[in-house]
């Protein structure tokens, strides 16, 4: 199980496990993801924020990766931290435990950039990923409220994420 950068190539491929990911969120009545757009995927490709665990040849898990997140994290923006979107795992690879290598890969890249901080979010109302983001080491901070914005998808506006942070030990 290793950790690669997303190339072009890799679209189809990411763009599935999305398509995966949405398919689940409806057969367990979540809150549901739009399909995310291929240009914002290749745009994150671009500037080396796009990643994706390899199991076998395949690619088992995507995420990507923020240096910024100022809308969602408000005034805590300004910490030093790295920011994981995006996160999906491909059906035939759940239970493998992706979350745990995305952790330990989140912790050596945030170290390698100087970041004290990894966060994330999630829908606030999603108890199960929650207690799985838990359970992967992130502590719960609060609930946030989304403003209607131009500056992010639709699926965001006026809904409660909650927020998760591990803070990473600083020498």
């Amino acid at each position: 199980m290793i950790i690669t950068p997303s190339t072009t190539s890799d679209i189809p491929a990411i763009m599935d496990i999305y398509q995966q990911a949405i398919n689940y969120q409806i057969a367990n009545g979540y809150n549901i993801w739009p399909l995310f757009d291929e240009a914002v995927i290749n745009n994150e490709i671009r500037e080396q924020r796009r990643w994706h665990i390899n199991i076998d040849n395949q690619i088992a898990a995507v995420f990507a990766v923020a240096y910024i997140d100022p809308i969602i994290w408000k005034g805590h923006d300004h910490d030093p931290a790295i920011y994981l979107h995006k996160i999906a795992t491909h059906t035939g690879f759940k239970g493998n435990n992706c979350i745990t290598r995305i952790v330990d890969w989140a912790h050596t890249h945030a170290q390698q950039k100087n970041k004290h901080f990894i966060r994330m979010d999630t829908w606030a109302d999603n108890e199960r990923l929650t207690n799985y983001y838990i359970a992967a080491g992130f502590k719960l901070l609060g609930k946030q409220l989304i403003p209607e914005t131009t500056a992010l998808p639709p699926h965001y506006w006026n809904i409660y994420v909650n927020l998760f942070e591990i803070a990473l030990h600083r020498s």
